[in-house]
């Protein structure tokens, strides 16, 4: 009875709920981040065409990752809506709602990390395109996978500062 009446004062007001949704949503998160920097990791060690032949082979081991279902969308010419199954739209959705109804300004650092990410990998794919030498393509490889692994770590860092403030706050 002891141990039901302490899992029942985990959850007996209001901010106790949303602290927890909270930790969910940001482990939820985090978890994607850490898949995206193993696969920026992996993408760093692309130097000619056979690696990167490899690594297109071997982007379906992160396929846990949305972001890299949504790499992988973009690279076979499909739509970026069917990267998405229903639990990662309803993490989504639950995040946008909270970000914009709780309005903290952790929620909006990490949002702002993550429209940074999008954007630094979608400009770095567009002068990818338009590279006129594999060189020049692979240095840019790099440069977009340096960069991502450090949003990507800052995200993560940042998220594991903020979960364990949440943990204490419970």
């Amino acid at each position: 009875m002891k141990l039901i009446k302490e899992i029942d004062r985990l959850f007996d007001t209001f901010e106790k709920r949303i602290v927890w949704i909270e930790m969910i949503l940001l482990s939820w998160w985090m978890w994607q981040y850490v898949w995206l920097f193993m696969m920026m990791v992996v993408l760093l060690g692309v130097k000619d065409e056979t690696s990167l032949l490899s690594f297109y082979e071997a982007i379906q081991t992160y396929n846990v990752s949305l972001f890299a279902r949504i790499a992988f969308s973009v690279m076979n010419y499909r739509s970026i809506l069917n990267a998405f199954s229903m639990i990662d739209l309803l993490f989504v959705f639950v995040s946008l709602y909270m970000i914009g109804a709780m309005r903290k300004k952790t929620m909006f650092a990490l949002g702002a990390i993550t429209v940074t990410l999008i954007i630094w990998i979608g400009l770095c794919m567009m002068i990818g395109l338009r590279s006129s030498t594999l060189t020049a393509l692979f240095s840019l490889l790099h440069i977009l996978s340096i960069g991502g692994a450090l949003f990507c770590g800052c995200f993560i860092i940042f998220g594991l500062f903020i979960l364990v403030k949440l943990i204490f706050l419970v």
